[in-house]
């Protein structure tokens, strides 16, 4: 199965980088979102050094741990010059049918094509019931770390890719049967990112629950969705007459996120972006892109940040054969702000 490779024992290996802990421990937490699992139950163990030069490949195998704490497995690409060597991975079972296995390969570059593996660490996760390969390296060569990821929770059962799939299959079935014009879908937060912290940490700056929001619907929508981190500001202003969530938004200050904290700046999409609930009160217009089934800003926005009142004064003469008379009321308006953060998914090969 392994063509040409040479191995080096964990016994062996001395990590000499004063970051690399810090860096790893971070990098476990990513993977764990990824793996559907919280951070605190998974850990990580160095098996070995894998080199890998030209001629260099591994058939399709799967991993057989001994140890039943072991889950699965991650790859850490040191910094190498090489092409070819595609990692895909198969997370399907044998009840897949030959037809729809393409469905379940996702395939990682690692850097190659775009030079990037030159300077940078790049990383592949799978779960132990996986399937995996390496394509031949044609030229150049490689440096892998095989880490074994451990499971520490006592729920009793430990998660599997096969589990993974029958949780997230009712979102990727709702995703899948989206028409495809309407393949852009706004979930909110209700809480505020920082850009300073977004562009510093990009999607791991969300809290664990958002997170596991992201990588949910990341998984479910496959390659072709992708899912950026939008803030938006709301200048919301309503009348003493009317109820609190009655009112006129004006949305503004729109700033797109990518996963590496990148600002995008997608103009079409500030266009076509409708930040109402899907379903609600007024869902007669239709286009509306918020996972959302309340109106409530509250529910949408999270708390307001600030709020003003503006005094109108109304006066008018009334003509009656009473005489003339002088009509005077004042009534308030009042300007509330509220910031927060969205995740913001779509299907790129739709059309709209």
């Amino acid at each position: 199965v392994f063509t040409n490779i040479y191995q080096v024992e964990e016994h062996s290996i001395d990590i000499q980088n004063p970051l690399w802990d810090s860096s790893l421990s971070k990098l476990i937490k990513t993977v764990a979102f990824k793996l559907g699992i919280r951070p605190d139950d998974l850990s990580a163990k160095l098996d070995m050094l894998l080199y890998m030069e030209k001629g260099s490949s591994i058939d399709w195998c799967s991993d057989v741990e001994e140890d039943d704490n072991i889950i699965g497995s991650m790859l850490i690409q040191l910094p190498s010059i090489f092409s070819g060597g595609k990692i895909s991975v198969f997370d399907g079972d044998e009840e897949v049918d030959e037809e729809d296995e393409a469905n379940f390969i996702t395939s990682f570059n690692m850097g190659g094509p775009n030079n990037e593996a030159e300077f940078a660490c790049h990383f592949v996760c799978h779960y132990s019931d996986c399937q995996y390969e390496i394509e031949e390296i044609t030229s150049g060569s490689r440096v892998l770390l095989r880490y074994s990821l451990c499971y520490s929770s006592n729920d009793g059962v430990s998660p599997t890719a096969n589990l993974l799939h029958k949780t997230v299959i009712p979102l990727k079935t709702s995703l899948s049967l989206l028409p495809r014009p309407d393949r852009m879908i706004l979930v909110p937060l209700r809480h505020y990112y920082s850009p300073s912290d977004l562009t510093l940490n990009g999607i791991d700056a969300l809290a664990p629950d958002h997170r596991a929001i992201a990588e949910s619907i990341k998984w479910a929508g496959g390659n072709n969705w992708t899912v950026l981190v939008l803030n938006a500001h709301n200048t919301h202003t309503t009348r003493s007459e009317t109820v609190d969530d009655i009112g006129t938004s004006k949305i503004s200050l729109w700033t797109f996120y990518d996963e590496r904290g990148r600002k995008l700046h997608p103009k079409w999409m500030q266009k076509i972006i409708d930040l109402s609930p899907m379903e609600g009160e007024d869902d007669k217009k239709g286009g509306h892109m918020l996972l959302s089934t309340s109106n409530r800003l509250v529910d949408n926005w999270g708390k307001r940040k600030s709020r003003k009142t503006k005094a109108i004064h109304n006066g008018y003469d009334s003509d009656s054969h009473y005489g003339y008379g002088y009509d005077h009321h004042t009534s308030y308006e009042y300007i509330s702000t509220y910031r927060a953060t969205f995740l913001l998914a779509y299907d790129a090969g739709s059309v709209y």
